[in-house]
């Protein structure tokens, strides 16, 4: 078992109902990624590669988050810097 924790790690094991240790609050939360892209291709492909783990994979439109951005970056990267 880790030692260490910080007041913030507790606090936020201590929503839940069941007591119990960090580590174990660490192993029970929901992972989740949001993907910068609406591409919806990309994300099947993000989230049939990420299926055996357990991480949900969130696009824009799934939290309600509207995006017309124009892409316009010479990279990936200043495109993700630009949305």
């Amino acid at each position: 078992m880790r030692t260490g924790h910080t007041a913030h790690q507790m606090a936020v094991c201590s929503f839940l109902s069941k007591p119990m240790s960090y580590d174990q609050c660490v192993i029970r939360m929901k992972k989740q990624i949001l993907l910068g892209t609406t591409n919806q291709a990309k994300i099947n492909h993000f989230r049939a590669y990420l299926a055996a783990l357990p991480i949900e994979i969130l696009s824009p439109g799934d939290l309600g988050i509207a995006t017309d951005v124009e892409e316009d970056g010479k990279t990936p990267e200043e495109n993700a810097e630009i949305k």
